[in-house]
């Protein structure tokens, strides 16, 4: 499993927006970025990502990337599904505070999930 520890503004600043459930829209700055290849044949990878509001409040944001597919001709039934190698954002992505990020890491680690005190 590849780590990859990136900084977005080699890349470019990256804008997201968001909506709260009030319908209001947030605008953020993607500022990290950590990728961990993962799954069967790398065909999936997790994204964690250290974000900033106009408002200069910080979150994390815990995401995942998935290989997108294509529809392509098929002599049976017309269209298959074809893996490509395009990236594809998943449908869900928290947001936490980093407060609640270290909470529940703490809590996984005292509970034993993630190795006793590693």
């Amino acid at each position: 499993m590849a780590l990859r520890n990136t900084e977005v503004s080699d890349r470019g600043l990256k804008i997201g927006r968001s909506k709260t459930s009030s319908g209001n829209v947030l605008k953020y700055e993607i500022e990290k970025t950590i990728e961990l290849v993962v799954g069967y044949a790398g065909r999936k990878k997790l994204v964690l990502q250290k974000v900033r509001y106009i408002d200069g409040r910080e979150q994390l944001r815990l995401g995942y990337y998935v290989k997108g597919t294509e529809k392509v001709p098929s002599d049976k039934t017309g269209k298959v599904r074809k893996p490509t190698d395009n990236w594809v954002w998943g449908r869900n992505a928290p947001f936490l505070d980093m407060d609640q990020f270290a909470r529940i890491v703490e809590e996984a680690r005292s509970a034993g999930w993630l190795g006793e005190g590693k």
